[in-house]
């Protein structure tokens, strides 16, 4: 799901809104690990703006923000998951901001050094989009079966787990 179509990146960059998209970093074997794209010029917002709109988009309120208070991001790069790895990437593609989850003390000082603010959304909370999507496509594709299949998605929480 990290390197499907419409797998978790592109369901990050649909929330978004993200335009002219591609890939972050090209693996050995041809696939692109993370996304990179633009906001409309008329959608420039604040790195505030953007980590306020991520808390209420995504239901959670620990997201961290590191890097300097941007009051323009235009171009954004996007890893769901544990994204430390791409934080080099990132900056090779003149992102304004990197989301991604897991951003250790030292990884979010190098991205500093490099003006490069990073919002780390966690690694549950950048991948969890994906459940929607992943229950939409077994619904498209059971709707041809004469099998009646119900198809239900919810959020894994503690509270899910011990329900009856």
């Amino acid at each position: 799901l990290d390197i499907a179509a419409d797998g978790v990146n592109d369901c990050l960059c649909n929330l978004l809104g993200l335009k002219d998209v591609r890939g972050l970093f090209k693996t050995e074997e041809g696939y692109y690990m993370g996304k990179v794209g633009q906001l409309e010029e008329m959608q420039y917002i604040s790195l505030r703006e953007l980590s306020e709109f991520l808390i209420d988009s995504l239901k959670y309120d620990g997201i961290k923000v590191y890097g300097k208070n941007r009051e323009y991001i235009k171009r954004i790069a996007i890893c769901g998951g544990s994204g430390a790895s791409l934080i080099d990437d990132a900056i090779e593609n003149n992102a304004d901001v990197y989301i991604t989850g897991d951003i250790k003390h030292h990884d979010a000082q190098y991205a500093y050094e490099n003006e490069l603010s990073i919002i780390d959304i966690s690694h549950y909370h950048g991948e969890k989009l994906i459940i929607d999507q992943i229950a939409k496509k077994l619904k498209e594709n059971f709707e041809i079966s004469t099998i009646p299949v119900d198809i239900n998605a919810f959020e894994l929480s503690i509270e899910n787990l011990w329900k009856k």
